[in-house]
């Protein structure tokens, strides 16, 4: 059973490896956790919520597959990741602007759009 993680633990670079894996989706764990609660302290109802965020974000994450593995076929793997990575992290301040507009629908369906298709 441990035979693996000890040959993984033999290959070079290993560490660097597990912590790209353990950091690339972090942000994304804290996030998922806190964004209905968020959404909820910023004036938004559950039907909403359910609304658009289910909705659009199940939609967004389909088509965001599609395009992650097609952009892999195209500019490979690394690559991806990384730009994925960045454009993600970056999509992620749109909560900020949420934040500040307040209840506004259809910013809401923007950034839920943004964020499930870069995170895809």
């Amino acid at each position: 059973m441990l035979a693996p993680l000890a040959d993984f633990m033999t290959r070079p670079q290993w560490l660097t490896v597990l912590a790209f894996v353990v950091l690339y989706k972090l942000g994304d764990a804290v996030i998922g956790n806190l964004f209905n609660p968020f959404l909820l302290a910023t004036g938004f109802s559950k039907t909403q919520i359910a609304e658009i965020v289910k909705l659009y974000g199940l939609a967004a994450t389909l088509l965001g597959s599609f395009a992650g593995g097609w952009c892999v076929m195209r500019f490979g793997t690394f690559r991806t990741l990384l730009v994925g990575g960045i454009v993600h992290s970056a999509i992620n301040l749109l909560l900020i602007l949420q934040a500040q507009r307040g209840v506004d629908v259809p910013f809401l369906a923007f950034t839920t759009v943004a964020i499930n298709f870069t995170g895809a």
